[in-house]
């Protein structure tokens, strides 16, 4: 009960002000406890979102770890749309940075991941950062597009039917000129702002 307290009391201060700002006396007043109660519990007002953001990564993973791999990426935008005003948060605080990569980090999605990339780093994280990007403007703007929508043509869905991340591999092996290697980040940006959430139609 206490901690429900804590976490409740955290998220009403995180309105009003950014988590660096928000003191351990405010937020024991806005939960009506005492200092040695809050510590009892908590080191910090990070260790309150670190734990909760553990949670959330156990709670997709028990849900969603099982399901095929046709349907993973779908059901994990559902968990987050449900909880979007959390997951929010979560990312407007970036307490933990590893836990936007935590959010894909299904062993379906991941298997996904490494297909395509061929297991080459630059190509998977060029993936999984724009994919992430695109989850979170979905989230800022309050999920206002479908599950579907983002599924069938959000940036993970698409990206690797697309040329460009295998341009991109040939220009990181120096195989490219320079010239094509500015085309290319060209291309990129282009293709960005083509698949960016605006652009996505239920």
């Amino acid at each position: 009960m206490t901690k429900k307290l804590i976490r409740l009391a955290l998220f009403e201060c995180l309105k009003e002000k950014d988590i660096n700002k928000i003191t351990i006396s405010s937020l024991c007043e806005k939960a009506d406890i005492n200092r040695s109660t809050f510590y009892k519990y908590y080191g910090s007002q990070y260790d309150v979102i670190k734990e909760m953001e553990q949670e959330v990564i156990q709670l997709i993973n028990e849900q969603l770890n099982d399901q095929p791999k046709e349907t993973s990426f779908i059901q994990l935008l559902q968990f987050l749309k449900s909880n979007k005003e959390t997951i929010k948060i979560f990312f407007e605080c970036n307490v933990d940075n590893e836990f936007p990569k935590q959010v894909l980090a299904l062993d379906s999605i991941n298997n996904q991941l490494e297909q395509v990339s061929q297991n080459d780093p630059y190509i998977k994280n060029y993936i999984l950062f724009g994919s992430l990007a695109t989850i979170q403007q979905w989230i800022d703007a309050g999920c206002i597009e479908s599950c579907e929508a983002l599924n069938k043509q959000g940036f993970l869905a698409v990206l690797p039917l697309l040329p460009c991340p295998v341009t991109l591999k040939k220009a990181m092996d120096k195989k490219f000129t320079c010239q094509n290697i500015e085309r290319t980040i060209h291309q990129l940006m282009r293709l960005i702002n083509y698949f960016s959430v605006d652009n996505i139609k239920e």
